[in-house]
């Protein structure tokens, strides 16, 4: 499905009929438990990926639009998560007799995927070798080093805290957590409604351009992280969605809050410039 999106129907019916071939190979042999593995860890690579791919466009959407957009990017990424959840509904995961593998894989890749799809390959109008070419001959400057500082410190943040044995957190988030979970009964994830979901819906309202890239990329953590909240079966099913839904509004809060400061900036930006202009 994703490849067809991307128009690459053929490669994607090959790469389905590996995948499937793949499978039946690891059932054969007896490794269920393997074969579940894997087909959980593809829907958790695909879907987030699929979702943004499909609803992010280069034209800016308005804002009740860019919520809506950002509601049906997290439904189909929900589709991930149910194939998770019927991959995984088995008593050794239930009791984590056994676990799902490959959780900071599932938390990088759909990363890297997003990046590769919307710089080289959405773009077909351009050669994807041509613009590798154009964009290591661009000019560096310092603020695009500060911004790629800036971003490997997050995403390294973002790869030590997943998993099943997590980063210390800070004093501050332990706090906000306390806070969260005793007014909501069951807290939301941080990455998701403090960073992931505002950043998404801001990147719809904006239109995706590929200076916006780094903010795009912040942005489908949250989107990872709704499929991934699904890995953990020994908790009830109800649980891990109510978690989802406080996420989803009090990110879509946060996303609103951020595009009216977004406006605010730009007018302020706008007006400076007059004002350099006129002097």
């Amino acid at each position: 499905l994703l490849f067809n999106v991307l128009g690459y129907t053929r490669l994607g019916i090959v790469v389905g009929l590996l995948g499937f071939l793949s499978c039946l190979g690891l059932l054969f042999i007896g490794q269920v438990s393997l074969a579940r593995k894997v087909l959980a860890l593809v829907s958790v690579l695909v879907f987030p990926t699929l979702s943004v791919t499909l609803h992010l466009k280069t034209q800016p959407a308005g804002v009740w639009r860019a919520l809506w957009l950002f509601v049906r990017t997290t439904a189909l990424s929900l589709v991930g998560a149910v194939l998770m959840v019927g991959l995984l509904a088995d008593k050794t995961f239930m009791y984590t007799l056994d676990r799902f593998v490959g959780v900071k894989l599932a938390h990088v890749l759909p990363l890297l995927l997003i990046m590769l799809i919307f710089v080289f390959i959405r773009e077909k109008q351009h050669n994807p070798l041509r613009k590798i070419i154009r964009v290591l001959d661009h000019p560096v400057t310092v603020k695009y080093l500060v911004l790629l500082g800036i971003m490997g410190i997050v995403l390294l943040i973002y790869v030590m805290r997943t998993g099943n044995e997590n980063a210390a957190v800070p004093a501050w988030e332990l706090m906000i957590r306390s806070k969260l979970e005793y007014l909501l009964s069951v807290r939301p994830r941080t990455k998701e409604f403090l960073i992931g979901h505002p950043l998404m819906i801001l990147m719809f309202f904006l239109g995706y351009r590929d200076k916006y890239l780094p903010l795009l990329l912040i942005g489908v953590i949250g989107q990872v992280s709704v499929v991934n909240t699904f890995a953990h079966i020994h908790t009830p099913l109800v649980i891990s969605l109510i978690r989802t839904f406080n996420g989803m509004w009090l990110g879509a809060v946060l996303g609103v809050i951020l595009i009216a400061l977004f406006l605010v900036w730009r007018r302020i930006e706008k007006y400076l410039k007059t004002i350099a202009a006129e002097g």
